[in-house]
């Protein structure tokens, strides 16, 4: 057969020859500045990174950092066997890791030189100690300046924690259940976004002591405002006691609850927003003498500051009270209770009053509880609901009027009917304080004298007739004196004593 193409001509020859050849030594050349490219940044990955991401995390936290020898690499990630950031002589808080994974961009790395790093903290035991400005974390983030070497940009995109044990050592403050709080296999992580003008984070666990917790938030470095969303479920109420500084010291029971937080070094008191479910809460109100125990219902958190009470049911000592109003942790408290049927020598002995004579009976009462966080104020009137015994008097009806602080208990617009007949009217007033002493004014208004004497197995020849006038009883509890004056001008024998 023959072959009929024609011969490359000459310069067709050469060009092709010297194209051949240049492709070649350009393939060379862009061959060895990539594998001059991928050594550089083996060795520098491999050799350099550890102290770059030491100095990368002490820059933004403003405190010494640990990372250990390198462990593991591969082209996208290296993995260290250790990481602390250890304790310093003004800060306690401390954080140890088994070991540190960090994700990079090789690619990214190699075409603009910009190394963005994903950090792991894995198994890593965090301490935190609340400080005495009352922060838990006293580290302020600084803003990440790209520092680098030899032309390499270093930027810390996130930091991560995986099966954390974090333990919360508050301030202890009087009143407040003492102790730390332990939280396990938590997880969290924190991203650094719009050139670190804006760090968000969320962070998950179980504490130790039972129940969930979920947080997730954001943290404006310019400005130190902070804004949380946490949800937990069936957490230990003393627990939340220990972590943040609330009107009421809640010292047993359950809470469930979704909340907004924001915190801004500007606001006297955080804005705090959602809802928290009691159950079968002990908390005790600042300078009243009982806890509230058995604790069921639901708080609503408003923006205004407002804690609105919602079908809320507690028992003051033995005293059951259902509750309405709110607690406003700027100016006080506005609560209303009810109390349908309670025993008054349960009140007497939840109330710590010892009186002068036994008295027995079942009342009911309204309760208002006001004033300032730091000297609340319980007010409110009692009633009777069936008969009543007073010593050995029997009475249709008892009711009075009363206030307690933490010194005294005082007893206005007292009024009770004898089941006999007549009136008594009456105030007085129970010093709390050591040594205790209580003072009684009575007046009585047309009182059967014989029927009363005859409720003291006393039965008197001659008629006594309806009885008016004063008493004053007054003493210790175990030292009582009486004096009255009375007048029966109706008796056999009338006269005054």
């Amino acid at each position: 057969m023959t072959n009929n193409q024609p011969e490359p001509s000459p310069n067709r020859r050469l060009w092709l020859i010297i194209l051949t050849r240049t492709s070649i030594a350009l393939g060379a050349i862009l061959l060895v500045a990539i594998l001059g490219g991928v050594l550089y940044a083996w060795n520098f990955l491999n050799s350099r990174l550890a102290p770059l991401i030491e100095s990368e995390l002490e820059q933004l936290l403003g405190r010494p950092v640990e990372v250990g020898e390198v462990e593991r690499f591969s082209w996208n990630s290296l993995r260290f066997d250790s990481a602390a950031i250890p304790a310093t002589p003004n800060d306690r808080d401390r954080v140890t890791a088994e070991a540190v994974e960090v994700q990079f961009n090789l690619w990214r790395l190699l075409t603009n030189r910009t190394l963005k790093l994903n950090v792991t903290l894995i198994n890593p035991d965090v301490y935190l100690v609340q400080a005495k400005n009352g922060r838990w974390v006293d580290t302020e983030i600084q803003t990440q300046e790209g520092e680098g070497t030899d032309f390499i940009e270093i930027e810390l995109e996130t930091i991560r924690a995986e099966n954390a044990d974090l333990v919360l050592v508050p301030t202890p403050e009087p009143g407040r259940p003492t102790g730390a709080v332990a939280i396990a296999q938590a997880d969290g992580i924190v991203r650094f976004e719009e050139q670190d003008e804006l760090i968000r984070f969320e962070v998950s666990g179980q504490p130790t002591r039972g129940g969930k917790i979920a947080i997730d938030g954001n943290y404006l470095p310019s400005t130190e405002q902070i804004g949380l969303a946490i949800a937990g479920q069936y957490l230990v109420a003393s627990d939340i006691s220990r972590l943040i500084a609330l009107p009421v010291n809640l010292q047993a029971g359950r809470v469930d609850g979704n909340l907004t937080v924001q915190l801004d070094p500007k606001r006297e008191q955080p804005v705090v927003i959602g809802t928290a479910s009691l159950n079968n809460l002990t908390a005790q109100i600042e300078n009243i003498p009982q806890n509230f125990v058995n604790t069921q219902g639901k708080l609503l958190f408003q923006e205004n500051q407002n804690i609105v009470f919602e079908n809320v049911s507690t028992r003051y000592g033995t005293i059951p009270v259902r509750i309405e109003g709110a607690i406003n942790t700027l100016k006080g408290y506005n609560l209303s209770g009810r109390v349908t049927g309670v025993s008054i020598k349960n009140v007497l002995n939840t109330l710590d009053v010892e009186f002068p004579f036994p008295t027995t009976g079942t009342v009911g009462a309204n309760l208002r509880l006001q004033g300032a966080i730091e000297r609340p104020i319980l007010t409110g009137s009692v009633n009777t609901i069936q008969t009543a015994t007073v010593d050995r008097v029997e009475f249709n009806n008892l009711s009075t009027r009363f206030r307690l602080v933490p010194e005294q208990l005082t007893f206005t617009n007292i009024r009770g009917t004898p089941a006999v007949g007549g009136l008594i009217t009456g105030s007085g007033r129970i010093d709390l304080q050591e040594p205790t002493e209580l003072v009684f004014n009575f007046e009585a208004q047309n009182v059967p004298g014989n029927a009363i004497a005859q409720q003291y197995d006393t039965f008197p020849a001659f008629t006594i007739g309806d009885v008016s006038g004063t008493a004053t009883i007054a003493g210790t509890p175990d030292n009582i004196q009486t004096i009255a004056r009375l007048q029966a001008p109706q008796g056999t024998y009338p006269g005054t004593a």
